[in-house]
């Protein structure tokens, strides 16, 4: 009996101080979720991301979408901002001597899209290397156009493409090959073939992913890494982007498919190429014009994220409509189209 009067005058000691402490428990953890769902829906509208479409270029007049593949679609994604390196001069010269370029710069300028830049020429080879970008060229194989050689074959190509982006470090290794074009070349420019086997050039263009999502530019099929390679294996050109890091700048609700392709009919996207083929199914030019769309029959919609021009603004999702159509002489032509994936409250 004795002890049932300890355990009760215990309990009448130390319960108010268990009770208070757990009372502040739980405010400290309201408290801390209350701020935890602030910090999320603080997140403001954000803007369209700014893409551009030839001024002369029309919105199709029709749309088929009875065919479309249509990617899962999830219900949020991030946004990203960009991190550009700071490639010093020192930098610049230890990437550009990799390449076969020694010494210091033949010149540097200002670049209001690539900063700082790092120029070489050396008889017919030139690099630039900037802050978020490198170009090179190498127009040697020009002088050998009316000798005989030995043709490598594409996957001998590719892997001399892929040998030489290994020398340059700043690209890093999650690219993988998108798309393989063939060219010969006519006078100062070149023009698609349908085939490896008429080709004296090969192009391979790389696509760098961000969230397992590509990441695209105003210009479908540009690659985020693009190489020329002669059919004797000598890269004659390389342009590339690169960037230290893409950081997560909060969630936001996407667009369903349904209201995309919505949207989509209601011509709010904007068309990014338009493009006749030739009857081998290639670009019958590589420069665009704009073209006359009666009704285009839409075969793919998926997300990508887009690549801004001013690398201050977010890197965010968008859709991307692919299909075909045809002209009015019959012909087959090609149009992708982008929409802003982000869902803006109203």
């Amino acid at each position: 009996m004795s002890d049932l009067t300890h355990i009760s005058q215990t309990i009448k000691k130390i319960g108010p101080p268990i009770i208070i402490f757990l009372i502040i428990v739980i405010l400290i953890g309201i408290t801390i979720f209350r701020l935890t769902r602030k910090s999320e829906t603080r997140l403001g509208p954000i803007s369209p991301p700014l893409i551009t479409q030839n001024p002369e270029q029309k919105q199709p007049r029709n749309f088929d979408f009875s065919a479309a593949r249509i990617e899962e679609i999830p219900k949020t994604l991030p946004v990203y901002s960009i991190a550009p390196y700071n490639i010093t001069e020192t930098a610049a010269i230890t990437l550009a001597s990799s390449l076969g370029f020694q010494g210091n710069p033949t010149s540097t300028k200002d670049s209001a899209s690539n900063g700082e830049e790092f120029n070489w020429s050396v008889s017919d080879r030139s690099l630039t290397v900037g802050q978020t970008n490198l170009e090179y060229r190498n127009k040697e194989y020009r002088k050998r156009l009316s000798l005989p050689f030995e043709a490598l074959s594409q996957e001998e190509l590719k892997n001399e493409a892929v040998s030489f982006m290994g020398k340059i470090t700043l690209l890093g290794q999650d690219i993988e090959l998108k798309n393989t074009k063939y060219q010969i070349i006519l006078g100062n420019d070149r023009a698609p073939v349908a085939n490896f086997e008429d080709a004296q050039i090969v192009e391979f263009s790389f696509d760098k992913k961000v969230a397992n999502i590509p990441l695209i530019d105003n210009y479908p099929g540009s690659g985020f890494t693009k190489l020329r390679v002669f059919k004797d294996g000598q890269v004659i050109y390389l342009f590339s982007q690169f960037f230290e890091k893409f950081s997560e700048s909060g969630f936001y609700k996407l667009k369903t498919a349904d209201e995309s392709i919505e949207e989509i009919r209601r011509g709010q996207g904007k068309v990014v190429r338009a493009q006749v083929l030739s009857d081998k199914g290639v670009p019958k030019n590589i420069y665009e014009h704009p073209e006359n769309i009666d009704n285009a029959k839409i075969e793919k919609v998926s997300l990508a994220y887009f690549l801004p021009n001013d690398l201050k603004e977010a890197v965010q999702p968008i859709f991307v409509f692919e299909g075909g159509f045809k002209t009015n002489q019959n012909e087959n032509g090609e149009v992708v189209i982008y929409l802003p994936a982000i869902k803006q409250n109203k």
